[in-house]
């Protein structure tokens, strides 16, 4: 609405470039869509057709205005999957990743996970644990089953509940000492 607003003010055409990539802050990972436009005085904004990838036009100020087709609208959910699946391709390119191990409990986290790195990897290149303990119900483990069949994904389970056991004991075997540290005085 700003820049429809503003091409209408000013009786010029305005390009809204984007970029399109993604970048890697070092600790979040961010993807630009590319989603570019054109606004033009008392006209609908003209979006183009090319989320995530990158696009070229021409245009001459004092031609005629007719920009490439109008985008079909995305919803909301799709546009987030389409980011999802970028951003994981293009950052798994980056740093080389062709496998991944995913712990599988059953639940929607490492669901997500799953399905959009066997989107992107491909199914038999992600490798599915489930992990249970006295913790996961039947319903869990049985969903994280389905779910490494239904995507096609290599699937296993491994209990961990002898080691989460032992490592308890080992934790609560440690004995303390009671020590006084003197204060220095100044």
């Amino acid at each position: 609405l700003v820049f429809t607003n503003l091409s209408n003010k000013i009786k010029t055409p305005i390009i809204y470039v984007n970029c399109v990539g993604i970048q890697n802050s070092g600790k979040t990972i961010f993807s630009f869509d590319g989603k570019s436009c054109l606004f033009s005085p008392n006209k609908n904004p003209a979006y183009f057709d090319n989320f995530f990838k990158e696009d070229f036009f021409i245009y001459n100020h004092g031609e005629k205005l007719s920009p490439p087709k109008k985008s079909n609208h995305f919803s909301s959910v799709s546009l987030i999957h389409t980011a999802l699946e970028y951003g994981t391709k293009k950052i798994c390119e980056q740093w080389g990743i062709k496998k991944v191990v995913i712990g599988l409990s059953g639940g929607i986290d490492s669901a997500l996970s799953a399905v959009i790195f066997s989107q992107v990897l491909g199914a038999q290149n992600v490798f599915c644990v489930n992990m249970p303990s006295k913790f996961n119900s039947e319903l869990t483990q049985e969903n994280a089953k389905i779910l490494a069949h239904n995507l096609g994904c290599p699937y296993t389970q491994v209990p961990i509940q002898y080691f989460v056991d032992q490592r308890k004991k080992q934790i609560e075997s440690i004995k303390f000492i009671n020590t006084k540290i003197g204060r220095a005085h100044v």
